[in-house]
Parts: C-alpha cells; sequence; structure tokens
C-alpha cells in the first residue's frame, strides 16, 4: 500500500466530509511528443485494460492500436485500489501546530483568531496537518463525457445544484451531463475542455476514519 497526495478545492472537502463525494476525475497526462487528440490516436488507439506492471511497480492503462499492433502505457498518477490518498486543502497553522481548515466555515472564529488568518495554499499542506485520508476502491479509464448518472451524483454535487439540473430541458442524462460540464471546464477548460471528450482518471475511493499523523 502506498500514499500519495491529492489536492482539494474548499467546496470538495466539504462534500467529502459530508458523504456526498465519493468518485473524482482526472484528465490523462501524456508525454510532450505523443499527440493525444490527434485523429491518429481518436481512430486507431483503444482502451484495453488496466494492469499492475512488477518491474515498475506501477498501475498503468494499456491503449492498444490493433491496426498497427503496438501498445501505449500510461502511469495511474494515483496509484491503485487499495492505496491511500491523503487530502490536502487550504489551511493555516499556527505556532504550536494547531490547524484550521478554510472548508470549515467559521472554523477562524471558532479558533479564536481576532481576524482572517493567513491562509496557506493547498499545494503546500505537509502530511502531519491532512485530516482526510481516502482509500481508492477502483480506477477505470474512460472518456469524460461517458460519465454515468450515478457518477455525477457521486461527484458531489449539493442537492440544490442537482435539483435545479432536473429543471432543465433535455433528459435525464443530458441535464445531469451538463451539470458535471460545467464544473470540468471551470478546473480543466483550458487545456481538456469536455468538448473535446479527453480520457480521463476515475477513481472512486472511500474516506478512512481519521488518524494522527506523527
Amino acid at each position: 500500500m502506498k500514499e500519495r497526495p491529492i489536492l482539494f478545492s474548499g467546496e470538495m472537502v466539504r462534500a467529502i466530509l459530508d458523504g456526498r463525494k465519493s468518485v473524482t476525475r482526472s484528465p490523462m497526462s501524456y508525454p510532450k511528443s505523443f499527440i493525444w487528440n490527434s485523429p491518429v490516436f481518436k481512430t486507431n488507439y483503444s482502451f484495453k485494460k488496466m494492469f499492475f506492471d512488477d518491474r515498475k511497480n506501477e498501475y498503468v492503462a494499456i491503449f492498444e492500436n490493433k491496426e498497427a499492433g503496438c501498445t501505449e502505457w500510461f502511469k495511474c498518477p494515483f496509484g491503485q485500489p487499495g492505496d491511500h490518498l491523503w487530502v490536502r486543502e487550504t489551511f493555516c497553522a499556527d505556532w504550536c501546530d494547531h490547524v484550521i481548515y478554510k472548508a470549515d466555515d467559521g472554523s477562524a472564529k471558532s479558533a479564536g483568531y481576532p481576524k482572517e488568518p493567513k491562509w496557506r495554499p493547498s499545494i503546500h499542506m505537509p502530511r502531519w496537518a491532512s485530516r482526510i485520508t481516502l482509500e481508492i476502491v477502483t480506477v477505470r479509464v474512460e472518456r469524460v463525457q461517458e460519465i454515468s448518472l450515478e457518477d455525477v451524483m457521486d461527484e458531489g454535487f449539493k442537492q440544490e445544484f442537482i435539483e435545479n439540473a432536473y429543471m432543465s430541458l433535455g433528459d435525464e442524462r443530458d441535464r445531469m451531463q451538463n451539470l458535471y460540464m460545467k464544473l470540468w471546464n471551470t478546473i480543466y477548460g483550458k487545456t481538456f475542455p469536455w468538448e473535446s471528450n479527453p480520457w480521463c482518471w476515475c477513481i472512486s475511493f472511500r474516506r478512512l476514519p481519521c488518524q494522527k499523523i506523527g
């Protein structure tokens, strides 16, 4: 079992704490020399399987080009089922290592801070300050537009957002995909826009009981 950090926004942290979020998606990265969205790749390559490479101790996705008789391997940056992800979030730690988290509404005031503390970016959070550890349950590879209705629900949207989606026109799948499309483009739209239907890692997880580190 390995541990790796993962960054989540304040809203996603609240969704995990509330039990609303159990799935996350991230676009697949690839070597600069590999043209991921080229017509050649879209036409000739298809996802084959997930595979654990014992030689490199890596969990990889294998894409196959049957016409050329070759494959491309992509390492999963999150690990494999059973591995742990510790969540990095915006935080503040004082001189005695007391930690508060921006995702907690009112945490600064309840902790006795007379004014808004100097929040530190999530990327700088050390392991000991993390309060959320996730265990990977499954790892899948799929086109982002293949997201299921169940996975949209498990991405952590608040109930009012889901209800508003159901008030719009279109069938159920279109309404829910439109809801997730807005979130995806907010995070990844500049590099991996929804319209290009990029391949992505789909990670389902469960939250582990809180354990003190160090």
